[in-house]
């Protein structure tokens, strides 16, 4: 599966490169986006402008209440805990705490050191249910939940979970579906699949194939990017509280000089009625003077 390569640029950068991505922040105007082919929403975790991001083709970290009249071509997840994946032709998946068994509607899909973030300790418990048209799969720690014949061009990953409605067909699928297959590899480590009581259907299966996550060393790796991801967040908000408590200063201040302004001018309206009164009375003085 291949993904372009994004140049990603902010807002007051000068749009360069084959595919330029704009990273979308708080207060980044999206009211046009129509020179950027892909967009990083990291930083936002609203649906904003959603018409405006109808033709983008990239989207990368959208939140999970994104709107669904988007139809990005490509959608790619990183460093972030995922509970919903947005709707696309190709879906890529990495150093993510994923929810177990999530449904994925896409043509292809790659997972790739991405934990759950659920109860799930084992290896063989990571699942995603596909629910499109899923032509190809690639992971190194998951495995597809298959309910029924899914014809793919290639499958990577952990021996999938089969299941029916009923026995009989259980067992067929188990016997045939690697007959919809064309290329099917599996990361099983240090054991070959091709013998049937490596399937994940084989009573013997979790005896042999139970790994602790806990050995694996990517573990570690995972955890720390998905923590350096919510310090980085964190950081944006107060950054964010930070310029709007400043705002309310300056609004304050100006509030303030608003206030003393308009002190003054009463004083000078004060001053000019005491001296219109002065006028009038030598006005009148002199009138009594000249008619007298």
């Amino acid at each position: 599966m291949e993904f372009p390569t994004i140049t990603w640029l902010r807002e007051d950068e000068e749009i360069t490169g084959e595919f330029p991505g704009l990273i979308v922040n708080p207060n980044t105007a999206l009211g046009n986006t129509k020179n950027y082919f892909a967009l990083d929403l990291t930083q936002i975790d609203i649906d904003r402008h959603t018409t405006s991001t109808l033709q983008i083709k990239y989207i990368k970290n959208p939140h999970r209440s994104f709107s669904q009249k988007v139809h990005p071509v490509w959608v790619e997840y990183e460093n972030k805990t995922i509970k919903k994946v947005l709707p696309a032709s190709h879906v890529w998946i990495r150093n993510c705490h994923l929810m177990n068994r999530i449904e994925i509607n896409c043509h292809s899909l790659e997972i790739t050191n991405t934990l759950s973030f659920e109860k799930e300790k084992l290896v063989n418990e990571f699942v995603v249910k596909p629910t499109g048209n899923l032509r190809y799969f690639k992971s190194d720690w998951y495995r597809l939940y298959i309910n029924k014949f899914m014809k793919m061009d290639y499958y990577e990953g952990w021996p999938p979970i089969i299941t029916g409605e009923t026995k009989s067909i259980i067992k067929d699928r188990m016997q045939n579906y690697h007959k919809h297959i064309d290329v099917i590899r599996y990361n099983v480590p240090g054991i070959d699949c091709s013998e049937d009581k490596y399937l994940p259907n084989h009573p013997d299966f979790k005896v042999n194939f139970t790994t602790n996550i806990g050995l694996l060393g990517s573990k570690l790796d995972v955890s720390k990017a998905v923590i350096a991801n919510c310090k980085l967040e964190n950081f944006n908000c107060k950054s964010e509280i930070s310029n709007l408590q400043s705002e309310i200063s300056n609004c304050k201040l100006e509030i303030s000089n608003c206030k003393l302004e308009n002190f003054n001018l009463r004083n000078e309206i004060h001053e000019l009625g005491f001296d219109m009164l002065e006028l009038r009375k030598e006005i009148a003085y002199l009138r009594s003077r000249i008619f007298n």
